[in-house]
């Protein structure tokens, strides 16, 4: 039988978190993963009352799977676990939050196929737009996008070059 698609997300969030804590043994990790909720309702049908279990997701502002603090890095990841294959959704998704990225570091893992899971991490257009006074963001462009910093390969962090899971001094420092 398949695994529904909420649940190869919900255990693919565990992977995540399993893996960030057995490579950081001092890592505090949060996960918001969805809790199942008891109802009682009464049966259209038979007009009983009958007790129902309905799935509830807990994830932080509708984006956010997981919420980590390494003591290394300077600020918190927030990240975005998913299996699903369209980046574009996760971006539509992540736009409803005003992110300040000099307080935090947001993410996106995204499981590829066995054994490798794609970084990516969140930035600003504002923080590639050329050197103008008179730059302006234009309508069809979106608010943030993601740029490929490492992978995870089974079970090993690949950085692209110069990148870290974390950014700040740690990061510069080459520290995972």
């Amino acid at each position: 039988m398949n695994k529904s698609t909420r649940a190869k997300g919900t255990a693919f969030q565990a992977w995540c978190s399993a893996w960030i804590l057995k490579e950081f043994p001092d890592a505090a990790v949060h996960n918001f993963k969805s809790v199942a909720k008891k109802i009682t309702r009464v049966d259209p049908k038979t007009l009983q009352k009958k007790e129902f279990w309905v799935s509830q997701d807990q994830d932080l502002w509708n984006c956010i799977d997981l919420a980590c603090y390494l003591p290394h890095c300077p600020k918190p990841i927030f990240i975005q676990a998913t299996s699903h294959t369209g980046v574009d959704k996760r971006i539509q998704e992540m736009e409803h939050v005003p992110w300040d990225f000099d307080h935090v570091t947001v993410q996106l893992w995204q499981k590829k196929e066995p054994g490798r899971v794609v970084i990516q991490q969140l930035r600003d257009h504002a923080s590639r737009r050329p050197s103008s006074d008179h730059w302006y963001p234009t309508a069809n462009l979106p608010k943030y996008e993601f740029y490929k910093i490492g992978e995870i390969k089974r079970g090993k962090y690949i950085p692209v070059i110069g990148n870290t899971l974390c950014d700040g001094e740690a990061g510069k420092a080459g520290i995972l």
